[in-house]
């Protein structure tokens, strides 16, 4: 039961009536039995022409009508109460030598349509289920992938590494499933996409970039109501990518297990954009793209839209996902980048809510959370919120880059580094660019670069801890910052929760007053509900009372006690939580 107090916020699939299933059509690459569509026993023949208020049932693997083609189109004429699904039998797929760069599905000025990898449509949700650090990886009945699409051979023309992988016949954009155009309540789940491009770039003799066009999921235009989840995600350099979107409001990306590529999650947009949400998310291995350096830079979240004034033109919120891993190759960033893109309008572009994450980095390289901004060209990102989270690595890097104007960062647990912060270009003040930072735990154990103590900030030109004024807590608070902050060993157990005797056991301040505008930040990464009044514990998991109890029960240190949540069925067949206070979740 612990598993399903899943925190997030609920999202309302607008419906406007009860949706009303006319059919049940199998379809297969060829006819089988009688071939009426009755069964996959007597399934019929694939069309990339469909019905609305019919399911579609896939049977074995079906690969289109030949390499760089699509499958299946829904139409663009369904409604709520007369949507179309696609369910995925036992064992189906959609696999070809690759898929065009409209994918296999290709849903264009298309609404009410499901996509549904579970065995018939039945379950059981897989992806990465349940919440924080401390979910479980659920392999996925339904599968969309290449089947020969890479890098060439060790040796071979494309390819001057001699590192013995085997390669692939075809270099080709590709995707697995693309939403364009205007779009409202699309629904993608429990389906595994993956093999979009198998990429040899871990080396810097790497010079393959063709990978850069094969995103497992790429949504385009003005999307409404568009959620990706409890989906596996791999083998592509933009692997879940909103990009160039034009309006609309509302992407949700959750409990998704998102491996093997470059940008695991990107989003942009060309114009303001309303709700996005990111969470329950498990997000790892950038290891095969780290090459070539002028094509690849190393990404688990990048938020990067066009400025807008007064902006921000994209306000994401980011939580309770679980990134980890190492982002060593060419030209690592970091595992949550929120910035701006250079010379497409002027004003403010992302603004990142960053809460209850868990960023375990296993080698130095990029960062843990990096915010871009130029203020002196007005292309800028800005009123940052970092709250609640836990951030650990065994060597030395800084764990938070900062610029923009207005970031705010407590209750935050950074432990085993040398460096706090690190302020990106000098055209703009300190305070301007940090408005607050507070209530953290600092615990560095590693040298700065190597050697000459530990340090809090330092900015370009500076270098890490050396030549700076800052290098010391003191002196850092004497500029009015991390006044109430410790820096004592969290005593973190293996979940990345807190054993008892923990400094930062309520050590934090209590945040309830932004409940109205991030109402799951006052829950931990476990769903436990966070007290309302007195000190909150800090970090991604609130004290349960027990020790390393990351998805226990409330009771103790700043949780809530309470009942365990209803489970119930939401509007379009997922899962939806309820917990004793009557708030609904995913």
């Amino acid at each position: 039961m612990g598993k399903l107090r899943i925190l997030g916020i609920l999202f309302v699939l607008l419906v406007t009536a009860s949706p009303c299933f006319a059919s049940d059509v199998y379809l297969a690459q060829t006819a089988a039995g009688s071939g009426n569509g009755s069964s996959c026993a007597n399934a019929e023949v694939y069309s990339t022409t469909m019905a609305c208020g019919n399911i579609y049932h896939l049977c074995g693997t079906i690969s289109g009508s030949g390499a760089g083609t699509t499958a299946l189109t829904p139409p663009t004429t369904c409604t709520s109460g007369s949507p179309l699904k696609i369910v995925f039998e036992s064992g189906a797929a959609l696999a070809s030598p690759y898929w065009s760069t409209n994918g296999a599905i290709y849903i264009n000025g298309a609404s009410y349509i499901t996509v549904d990898g579970s065995a018939a449509g039945a379950g059981p949700a897989c992806g990465y289920v349940g919440s924080g650090a401390n979910g479980t990886r659920t392999t996925c009945n339904g599968a969309i992938q290449n089947t020969a699409n890479g890098t060439p051979a060790a040796g071979a023309s494309g390819n001057p590494c001699s590192d013995g992988f085997a390669g692939y016949a075809n270099q080709q954009a590709t995707c697995g499933i693309k939403i364009a155009g205007t779009t409202n309540t699309i629904e993608i789940k429990n389906l595994a996409v993956t093999h979009m491009y198998m990429n040899d770039g871990s080396a810097s003799c790497a010079t393959d970039g063709t990978g850069i066009g094969a995103p497992a999921v790429n949504i385009t235009g003005s999307p409404t109501n568009v959620s990706v989840h409890n989906c596996e995600l791999a083998d592509g350099a933009y692997l879940l990518s909103a990009s160039g979107l034009g309006g609309g409001s509302g992407l949700y990306f959750y409990n998704n297990y998102i491996h093997d590529g470059d940008w695991h999650i990107g989003i942009g947009s060309e114009g303001v954009y309303g709700t996005i949400q990111v969470y329950d998310n498990e997000i790892t291995d950038w290891t095969n793209w780290g090459y070539p350096s002028a094509t690849y830079h190393q990404d688990g979240i990048i938020v990067n839209p066009y400025q807008t004034s007064p902006g921000p033109t994209l306000a994401a919120q980011i939580f309770n996902n679980y990134i980890h891993g190492s982002l060593a190759g060419g030209s690592p960033t970091a595992f949550i980048f929120c910035t701006y893109a250079p010379g497409c309008g002027t004003g403010i572009g992302a603004e990142c809510d960053i809460f209850n994450n868990v960023l375990q980095m296993s080698v130095a390289a990029g960062s843990h959370i990096w915010f871009g901004g130029s203020y002196s060209s007005s292309q800028n990102t800005g009123a940052h919120k970092v709250f609640n989270n836990t951030l650990t690595a065994p060597q030395y890097n800084s764990q938070i880059v900062i610029y923009g104007i207005g970031i705010t960062a407590e209750n935050n647990i950074l432990s085993g580094f040398s460096l706090a912060y690190d302020r990106q270009g000098t055209d703009e003040t300190l305070a301007s660019i940090l408005s607050k930072s507070d209530y953290n735990d600092f615990f560095f154990t590693n040298t700065c670069g190597g050697g000459g103590g530990t340090g809090i900030y330092t900015y370009t030109g500076q270098g890490y801890c050396s030549g700076n004024a800052y290098t010391n807590l003191a002196a850092w608070q004497a500029l009015g910052y991390d006044t109430h902050t410790i820096t004592g060993n969290p005593n973190l157990a293996s979940n990345f929760a807190l054993n008892a005797g923990s400094p930062a056991i309520q050590a934090g301040t209590n945040l309830t007053s932004y409940c109205s505008t991030l109402p799951s930040l006052c829950y931990d990464a476990a769903g436990n509900a966070r007290a309302s009044s007195g000190a909150w514990d800090m970090g991604a998991y609130a004290y349960s009372g027990g020790g390393g109890g990351g998805g226990g029960g409330g009771g103790g240190g700043s949780t809530a006690s309470g009942t365990l949540p209803t489970i119930a069925n939401g509007p379009n067949g997922e899962t939806t939580v309820t917990s004793s206070n009557g708030r609904t979740w995913h």
